[in-house]
């Protein structure tokens, strides 16, 4: 085949690929269309939000006893920021409780109140933030660990974001599913700090794809069930941990 004739099939080919595409966007309802649209934009205000995922800036584990924190290299928990002093005060971490104290002249704050002194996790209550100037953390748990979540209300990537890439919608991939009950399953969940636990899992989620019968392990989530899944695409055209539905 001449290169004429090849710019010509390379020609047709696109247009019928193009024909396809909007054939088969034009069979999604238009209803399901609306709905998704409105499930990205409330995502993506979920990321903007001051306790989403954009405006985080660091995550620091604390030692048993005190903990410093500051900008200055003698801290034991360093962050440079406009907003952060030289010494900004210390965490205690003793046994599940952790305590804050600000170094004298430092005004951080907690639902507007200032915080010189203050326990800001114990076990069985709910987390309290600190805030200073633009900085805002809290202190997360991971089984044995006892973290800082920090985040920037200001942060450069919250001015930076560009928004979310998405693959055409496809009906193909909105499939029956019922669930396979299984209440004495267990998952073993490793987390990013190596660390495995047993998550009690409700049991299965059974479909069919392209004639194959497939199994997805699922966990609760509130009133919904969260499945935590990998593919061949994993890394290369999504995120490489996996997908999270």
């Amino acid at each position: 085949m001449d290169s004429k004739h090849q710019q010509s099939a390379k020609f047709l080919s696109c247009l019928i690929g193009i024909f396809c595409f909007f054939s088969i966007q034009a069979q999604i309802p238009a209803g399901y269309r609306v709905g998704y649209s409105k499930w990205q934009k409330q995502r993506v205000a979920e990321l903007l939000a001051p306790d989403g995922w954009v405006n985080l800036v660091g995550l620091f584990w604390l030692e048993p006893g005190k903990n410093a924190f500051g900008s200055e290299r003698d801290n034991q928990i360093i962050y440079s920021h406009a907003n952060m002093p030289a010494h900004a005060g210390h965490f205690i971490l003793s046994g599940e409780t952790v305590t804050w104290i600000s170094d004298p002249g430092v005004s951080v704050t907690a639902n507007h109140q200032k915080a010189d002194s203050l326990v800001i996790f114990a076990k069985g209550t709910p987390p309290i933030e600190l805030s200073l100037g633009t900085l805002r953390w809290t202190i997360i748990q991971r089984e044995d660990k006892w973290g800082i979540r920090l985040r920037d209300l200001a942060s450069p990537a919250l001015k930076n974001f560009a928004g979310i890439d998405y693959f055409p919608l496809d009906l193909k991939w909105r499939v029956p599913a019922h669930l396979e009950k299984d209440v004495a399953s267990n998952l073993q969940i490793t987390n990013v700090l190596g660390q495995t636990m047993a998550v009690p899992s409700p049991g299965k989620l059974v479909f069919t794809l392209d004639n194959k019968e497939y199994r997805l392990d699922v966990l609760n989530e509130g009133d919904q069930l969260f499945i935590v899944f990998g593919d061949a695409t994993s890394g290369r055209e999504s995120y490489a941990a996996g997908r999270f539905l």
